[in-house]
């Protein structure tokens, strides 16, 4: 820690000198700006495949080509509590 740092912790804190931890906050990643900024040119998504395309790789719920979640599971079809249905009270 510098001298900066330490005296930082001595005033008391109020809305108007609220600010994050030093190191706290990271710069965003600037993609596709050149080979040397580190994520230039496929911008870390690899040279090919799905999901380096444009757009959305898959829609929701896509497995892959397996059977997804919500067609291997039977239709939920209302719930006990519509007409004809009383509620039991147990105590």
């Amino acid at each position: 820690r510098t001298a900066d740092e330490s005296a930082l912790h001595e005033e008391e804190f109020t809305l108007g000198n609220l600010r994050p931890a030093p190191g706290a906050r990271k710069r965003k990643n600037r993609k596709g700006r050149g080979i040397s900024a580190g994520q230039g040119a496929t911008c870390g998504f690899g040279m090919r495949g799905q999901k380096s395309r444009a757009g959305r790789p898959t829609r929701p719920g896509f497995e892959g080509g397996q059977q997804p979640l919500y067609r291997r599971l039977p239709k939920f079809v209302g719930r006990p509590t519509g007409p004809g249905h009383e509620k039991e009270i147990f105590n």
